[in-house]
């Protein structure tokens, strides 16, 4: 009887971690595979960003795809790539509550 309680209780707890998890989203927010079709990359690139807490974590990524956004040649994939990058890193400093890094025009590096 103990041990059905026991495995009673941890799917419970499960349930409600995925339920939470599902929840930390609103309709608002995108997904890593939506960013991963709009701009190219790996969704698993985008899902690190989303999942990141840090609001200095989330400036370094940020700084530093801007710097490789403007370093490749404008219009191709590894360009589009970057400026996804920067666009999930903006949207996720925003979603956290941090401050919102001084933009820097394409090419002005």
């Amino acid at each position: 009887m103990r041990r059905r309680a026991y495995g009673t209780i941890a799917i419970a707890v499960i349930g409600l971690g995925i339920a939470l998890s599902m929840s930390t989203q609103t309709s608002g927010e995108r997904t890593a595979k939506s960013y991963a079709q709009e701009f190219g990359g790996s969704p698993d690139s985008y899902s690190t960003i989303l999942h990141e807490l840090s609001c200095g974590r989330l400036l370094e990524i940020h700084d530093l795809a801007s710097r490789r956004r403007d370093r490749t040649t404008p219009g191709s994939p590894e360009q589009r790539t970057q400026l996804g990058v920067v666009t999930a890193a903006e949207d996720r400093l925003a979603i956290v509550g941090c401050p919102t890094p001084v933009a820097t025009p394409t090419g002005s590096a």
